[in-house]
């Protein structure tokens, strides 16, 4: 019996609402209109106008539900039913556009992630006869179907609301969507179906297994590949916006791609460019690491930083060998060295079996550097350098 007094009072006061804003003599009444909000939403209902807000005139009709200030902006406070009048003038006639607010208790579900380019299912309490309504706040970030199934489109948060209606409960549930572009992948089928999604922009392989990967073929301009495994094997045949390598297993980094940038910052590698491969630049950027690399296609550039030991092993090309580190770096030339350029007080012992001179260009910053050859060399200097030319090292 009480519940029914409760309906019945709802809706005389909804009539009561109603009939309040719409018996004004002289006025024209149109486009009424109903919205459902949540209790603590605003809404500005010049929104999609570009009207002064000065030319109109907003009232509520029941201000314990919702209020309305003079620039157009409805706050929800309760439960409840509330008409928002908005009156203007259209020649000598008021103008008077009705908009019901139907204001529900909100239900925050806090916060959840989801990876660009995967599904995230929301779960909502059933009601029986009860009917939903799904809507987000950006669809670049996220979207929702029927079915409270939401998908990631891409960096950001997004607002998710489920709009709840029954005979029993009306109620918004809401959902903070997080949404990353980063996928961290442990095996070869996860890495695989990453590459495969194109709203990714960033993967990361990071296990301490025992596993060997292999990059399939592909251009993958728009993602950054990071390694964080340091039991790993990696046989790379992809190219990508940027590679960076944490931790691998001391033994090896196969590189077979063209066009690739590569950042070492393991403390142990072994960076094989095999024949064939081309890669624009290998930065080797670990302080105090030991790191062999073994260039049997092409480097345009391999730069190394303060590492402890850098052992090159130059079987194919390498356009420059910029050293820039208090380093002691061995050089093997079996192929092409075009260029040296010494900018720090480093160690660097040339070997090997080329029969090219090689440029060694030692800069300012260089002062206190050693160079040790035994293969041909022309030194260009800017400081005092010891330099120490074994048999064969003539030039």
């Amino acid at each position: 019996m009480r519940k029914n007094k409760k309906v019945i009072s709802f809706m005389i006061l909804t009539a009561m609402a109603l009939a309040s804003v719409t018996s004004v003599s002289g006025a024209t009444k149109s486009n009424m209109k109903t919205k459902t909000i949540a209790v603590g939403d605003t809404v500005n209902q010049l929104e999609d106008s570009t009207e002064n807000a000065a030319n109109y005139k907003w009232i509520s009709s029941n201000k314990a539900v919702a209020t309305v200030n003079k620039k157009g902006v409805v706050t929800a406070k309760k439960e409840g039913i509330a008409v928002i009048t908005e009156i203007s003038k259209v020649g000598k006639k008021e103008k008077r556009v009705l908009t019901t607010f139907k204001v529900v208790s909100l239900k925050k579900q806090g916060t959840k992630t989801v990876v660009a380019g995967e599904k995230l299912q929301l779960s909502k309490k059933q009601y029986k006869g009860a009917t939903y309504q799904w809507t987000t706040s950006d669809r670049s970030i996220a979207t929702v179907n029927k079915k409270g199934e939401v998908i990631g489109n891409g960096q950001g948060t997004a607002v998710i609301r489920c709009y709840a209606q029954s005979s029993k409960k009306s109620y918004i549930a809401q959902y903070t969507i997080k949404v990353n572009t980063e996928k961290k992948v442990v095996t070869q089928s996860q890495l695989t179906k990453a590459l495969s999604n194109d709203k990714l922009t960033s993967i990361v392989i990071e296990t301490k297994k025992d596993v060997d990967f292999v990059v399939p073929e592909g251009e993958y301009m728009n993602i950054d590949l990071s390694v964080n495994a340091p039991n790993a094997d990696v046989e790379n045949h992809g190219v990508f916006k940027s590679i960076k390598i944490l931790m691998i297993k001391p033994n090896t980094w196969h590189e077979k791609a063209n066009g690739n940038k590569i950042v070492v910052k393991a403390l142990q590698a072994r960076i094989v460019v095999e024949d064939g491969a081309n890669v624009d630049a290998v930065k080797l950027a670990k302080k105090n690491a030991e790191l062999k690399v073994e260039v049997n296609g092409k480097v345009g550039e391999l730069q190394v930083g303060n590492s402890k030991t850098v052992s090159v092993k130059a079987n194919g090309t390498i356009e420059k060998l910029s050293v820039n580190g208090t380093t002691d770096v061995k050089v093997e030339a079996n192929g092409s060295v075009k260029e040296v350029a010494v900018n720090s007080a480093a160690k660097v012992d040339l070997s090997g079996n080329t029969k090219e001179e090689i440029p060694v260009s030692v800069s300012e910053n260089a002062k206190g550097a050693k160079v040790n050859t035994a293969v041909k060399v022309k030194v260009d200097t800017k400081v005092n350098v010891e330099v120490s030319l074994e048999k064969g090292a003539e030039g």
